[in-house]
């Protein structure tokens, strides 16, 4: 058996699932999912990278961000970081490290708690951390609702990756995106919405405006994932860098922003290669920031990951080591790693970071 047969045995007994049903378990299937079975799926070897992967430094910037965080807190003994996904643990490990260096104090009042739902990935962080074995402990985001803590909350590219709803209005009419089976293949129908409350509330709550014919991701799964988060926080920050906009500015693709990435490659075949590509969506950041409100979580800022970076030191540390190390192999690979999040198109530019507190 593979997950397309899975897919299909679910529908012949359960009827047409709505597209995010198909997503999740493109992603998370136990068995099949693309993040819960692949090694490696970020990388040269894999299909995509994160900002992690192109520079330690990424993560000794969000050290000062979380230096910066404890001490608003008012520079508790116990100050937790909670990373979501965190994929290998490279942007721990960094974080950590930096810490070690830079902010001893801080340091060893940190805990870090990681929530990674795939085991391979628990068992790459687990290896990447051993040296900071007594101060990580691995949870679901769920369970530190029933014990949360003062801290940060960091989620970097996690969002883009929850399964969302695909929509269109056709002459008015909201449909969904259905996945069918037809002559024994998977296949792609609109139907009546799934959940035409929620879809309609998301709507009006966000201000999204979509010409007629052009479809759209709506992230229910995005709003409860953030419920979550606000309640895994006493007192603290969230912080989510992730790729997307505000709603005004995402209803302009007349095919919605889902995509696939395969081998560093960006497709439309969501039916194909399941399990085995990732499949992503531009997050909807003004959802985040108005159902964050409701939760609690009041709204900081949200910045252009290079802005944010800048403010953090990105071009005082690129400053550093053009001076210290102008002709070396290794000072010229750091100085093209920061640079990508600098220049145009590049990650800086392309990506988003959503500040929120909760006092």
């Amino acid at each position: 058996m593979n997950l397309t047969h899975k897919i299909k045995q679910r529908i012949l007994t359960e009827g047409d699932l709505p597209f995010t049903e198909l997503m999740g378990m493109a992603l998370f299937d136990e068995e099949f999912g693309y993040y819960t079975t692949r090694r490696n799926p970020i990388g040269k070897q894999g299909d995509y990278y994160t900002s992690s992967h192109i520079s330690a430094h990424f993560g000794e910037l969000l050290a000062e961000f979380a230096v910066r965080v404890w001490k608003e807190l008012g520079t508790p003994d116990r100050f937790y970081l909670v990373e979501v996904g965190g994929g290998e643990g490279y942007l721990a490990c960094d974080l950590l490290t930096a810490l070690r260096r830079n902010h001893p104090i801080l340091f060893e009042k940190v805990r870090l708690v990681m929530c990674e739902p795939s085991p391979l990935l628990q068992g790459a962080q687990q290896t990447r951390l051993r040296e900071f074995t007594s101060q990580v402990t691995w949870s679901g985001l769920s369970s530190l609702a029933g014990n949360p803590i003062i801290g940060l909350v960091i989620a970097n590219e996690v969002v883009d990756a929850l399964p969302v709803h695909r929509l269109r209005y056709r002459q008015g009419q909201l449909e969904e995106s259905f996945v069918t089976v037809h002559h024994n293949n998977l296949a792609l129908r609109w139907k009546k919405p799934s959940n035409p409350i929620a879809f309609s509330t998301f709507l009006e709550k966000t201000g999204m405006s979509v010409p007629d014919g052009y479809q759209f991701e709506i992230g229910l799964n995005a709003i409860s994932w953030l419920t979550d988060v606000a309640k895994a926080l006493t007192a603290g920050t969230v912080l989510i860098i992730d790729y997307g906009d505000l709603s005004d500015h995402l209803a302009v693709e007349p095919n919605g922003t889902l995509r696939c990435f395969y081998r560093h490659a960006v497709n439309s075949d969501f039916l194909e290669r399941l399990g085995e590509q990732d499949m992503t969506a531009d997050v909807n950041f003004s959802a985040l920031m108005v159902y964050g409100t409701e939760l609690g979580l009041k709204l900081v800022k949200l910045d252009r990951q290079g802005d944010f970076l800048i403010g953090l030191g990105l071009l005082e540390k690129l400053e550093k080591i053009t001076d210290l190390e102008q002709d070396s192999l290794a000072a010229l690979k750091e100085r093209l790693a920061l640079k990508h999040f600098l220049v145009p198109g590049g990650m800086g530019d392309r990506f988003k970071v959503l500040i929120q507190k909760k006092v």
